[in-house]
């Protein structure tokens, strides 16, 4: 009979749990391979590099079970998961998403919703398994793969006496994919991670195996899983099952389409609306003069730019309006991006080939998350801390700390004074800051006093145009117009467009229209009653909770010729769906007023 040799791993820092991995093989001249790559993988993790590293070598006890995979089912939100954890104890939810960190499984009896396991600072491991193909000839990868790995320890748990589902949050900060297991179906949840903590939840059934019967399977008895074979599927049926899927979670959306201009009365779908979910805040996106600068421009030099920037994309417009906002906002030099999303992907991978610590807010924004997603690709390292919080240490050779200024969903600005005092550079994207805040509009910088680093600004938002920009020194002014591929690689902006945002920065200048903003601001705080809720911003959080509250709310406000959206989980957290009302210096008050009286008509308890 062959022997078969476990090789495991397990880093950590300070007592805290980094990294750990296994591999099965019954051929010992793949063990110096493995260990090696395994040693490798612990001192290359994102959340560090360890203090302390544990490879251990044993034979196992007996020949390895051999199992088929359980079958995967791709959902495509946690919407699903109210439904799958169903009948089961709701400790097993709170005990994966607490704050504590987690070491071990728990194991949560279906009887009590007690925690069994006789350790609970330990835990209950999971160890002895592979896949069948990787115990001979292919040597372990120095990186996770993170569903691989996953679908495994999933199906040893679910072949085990007495275990009767698995609940999974991942507590690796940059992957937010978990899983359910259940019923020989491995549930694969994206976005399921509530934060930056996560841990692992074995529901069991203690009149099918007692406690020790169950930790001596988990952590002692031998699984290998089969490959399955690939099944060959067409790209329509793919899509047509991944849309089946959105749809049925209740997260399909579709295009509403205006006929009108981003004013505050606009036609929306063929019917009249007052717009309240606008992010022309300064209403320039349809100012006489906006407009008579774009159309003047667009006469000058036609519809389109005809290339990059470093090709035939540059006109003087271009480099004036780069010139006027780096003064404006007291920095050196200012690149001109196509679109926002664009300036802090080109930024962030560009970045990345520096191989920095980055440091994000939990909340930022999709643009940031998927730069920083490139950037990991290039060779950083990421960390995300609580929202509106602080790192609690950075380090690394080139730490970097990242948010945004203005939060678009709950209208709450970040902590800069305290992000600042980490002693990290700063890159702040204040799209929805710029134009709004402080008194003449410079932004969360003006108004916290904390001048960052790097400013990631865009020009869709109060500036009623397009494009977005990076203001920074000069060294990374150069460096962005040569590696940021959104940049290189990318059309550039049309005269019209770039003419259009130089009469909108003017008007920020010269005109009362900030201040206009703000007094409507405050205004429309009184009137929804939210003045003693969050900072002096253009977006509203109205608290509605419940989700399908949420949704009559909204559809109430059609109803009655008002648009401001339902914006529910997962774009907040569940339970804690809203109306976003966004204010803008156009609205009368006779417009505010009627918004509070239609919210304070469909939010009142019908008796």
């Amino acid at each position: 009979m062959t022997p078969f040799y476990s090789v495991r791993m397990r880093a950590s820092r300070q007592s805290t749990h980094i990294s750990g991995a296994e591999r099965l093989t019954s051929h010992t001249e793949d063990i110096p391979g493995i260990a090696t790559s395994l040693v490798t993988r612990g001192f290359t993790h994102e959340l560090g590099t360890p203090d302390s590293l544990t490879l251990t070598c044993e034979q196992v006890a007996s020949p390895p079970r051999l199992l088929d995979p359980l079958a995967v089912q791709e959902h495509a939100g946690p919407e699903c998961i109210p439904e799958l954890l169903s009948g089961l104890p709701e400790s097993g939810w709170e005990v994966v998403t607490s704050p504590e960190t987690m070491r071990g499984a728990a194991l949560i009896d279906i009887a009590t919703g007690r925690r069994v396991e006789p350790n609970h600072e330990r835990g209950v491991r999971v160890t002895h398994m592979d896949w069948a193909e990787l115990t001979h000839g292919v040597q372990a990868k120095a990186t996770k793969d993170h569903f691989r790995e996953a679908l495994v320890l999933a199906t040893k748990t679910l072949s085990c006496p007495g275990i009767v589902a698995e609940l999974c949050v991942s507590d690796d900060t940059s992957y937010t994919t978990g899983y359910i297991a259940r019923d020989g179906v491995y549930h694969r949840i994206p976005r399921i991670a509530p934060g930056a903590r996560g841990g692992r939840a074995f529901f069991v059934d203690l009149t099918q195996a007692s406690v020790e019967q169950i930790i001596a399977y988990l952590e002692h008895e031998p699984v290998l899983v089969r490959t399955p074979p690939p099944q060959l599927t067409s790209l329509t049926d793919e899509l047509h099952s991944r849309n089946k899927t959105w749809r049925s979670s209740g997260l399909s959306r579709s295009e509403h389409v205006f006929t009108t201009g981003q004013d505050t009365e606009c036609i929306v779908d063929g019917k009249n609306y007052t717009l309240f979910s606008s992010s022309n805040y300064l209403g320039l996106a349809t100012h006489p003069e906006v407009v008579r600068a774009s159309t003047d421009a667009l006469h000058r030099y036609g519809a389109g730019s005809g290339g990059s920037r470093l090709t035939t994309g540059t006109t003087h417009l271009h480099t004036r309006l780069e010139e006027e906002l780096a003064s404006w906002l007291g920095y050196p030099d200012c690149v001109l991006f196509a679109t926002g999303y664009q300036a802090n992907v080109g930024l962030l991978q560009s970045l990345g080939e520096l191989s920095p610590t980055f440091y994000s807010d939990a909340a930022n924004h999709a643009s940031l998350i998927d730069g920083l997603s490139l950037a990991r690709r290039k060779g950083a390292t990421m960390h995300v801390y609580a929202h509106g919080g602080v790192p609690e240490k950075v380090s690394g050779r080139v730490p970097l700390v990242v948010t945004d200024g203005l939060f678009s969903m709950g209208g709450d600005i970040a902590d800069l004074p305290g992000l600042h005092d980490c002693g990290a550079p700063l890159i702040v994207d204040d799209a929805h800051g710029l134009g709004t805040l402080g008194d003449t509009g410079r932004g969360a910088a003006e108004l916290t006093g904390v001048r960052p680093e790097i400013l990631v600004g865009t020009l869709s938002k109060a500036f009623g145009s397009e494009g977005g920009f990076v203001c920074c020194d000069k060294e990374l002014g150069m460096y962005l117009r040569n590696h940021a591929r959104s940049y290189v690689y990318s059309t550039a902006l049309s005269a019209g467009v770039v003419a259009a945002s130089l009469t909108a920065l003017r008007l920020i200048q010269e005109s009362d229209v900030v201040a206009i903003l703000h007094s409507n601001i405050e205004y429309a705080r009184t009137a929804l009653d939210a003045s003693k809720a969050g900072p002096m911003t253009p977006i509203i959080p109205v608290t509605i909770g419940d989700e399908r509250n949420a949704v009559r709310v909204a559809d109430f406000l059609r109803e009655h010729g008002v648009w401001a959206p339902a914006m529910r989980y997962p774009t907040v957290p569940r339970g804690e769906a809203i109306i976003r009302v966004t204010v803008s210096a156009a609205h009368t008050h006779s417009q505010i007023d009627r918004l509070a009286e239609l919210l304070k008509t469909a939010t009142t308890p019908r008796r």
